[in-house]
């Protein structure tokens, strides 16, 4: 009996440290960009795809809180038909509860602190 108890008490708790961390961040979008916060993101981006070169829109994570990248593009148009498909990296523009923007990638979900940006979190109606 005080062995199902100590379980019981090791799963709700455990149940209740994962619904804190995942209330501990929101999507969120840019306040402003400029040239040295566009080179951070795209800085971040290349290193976390192995240092295949970002280039980015001006108006990167601005006006949603996500950044879709395919994986292996071809850089020749004529090879599109022979390439193979890969699921596409997907990057999200995160905030803390105390403010700090990071970026997080969401199939492994490694995080990287922004130094330069502010954000705010989305309205999610």
């Amino acid at each position: 009996m005080k062995n199902i108890l100590i379980l019981t008490f090791i799963l709700f708790a455990l149940t209740g440290c994962s619904s804190l961390t995942q209330n501990r961040y929101k999507s969120a979008v840019l306040i402003e960009i400029t040239p040295e916060i566009k080179l951070e993101i795209e800085q971040i981006i290349t290193a976390a795809s192995n240092g295949s070169k970002a280039r980015l829109a001006d108006n990167v994570f601005t006006n949603q809180s996500t950044l879709t990248i395919e994986k292996n593009r071809p850089h020749n148009s004529n090879v599109n038909i022979k390439r193979i498909y890969n699921e596409p990296d997907i990057y999200e523009l995160i905030i803390s509860d105390n403010g700090q923007c990071f970026i997080s990638h969401t199939e492994t979900k490694l995080q990287w602190f922004l130094f330069k940006a502010r954000c705010q979190p989305i309205n999610l109606q």
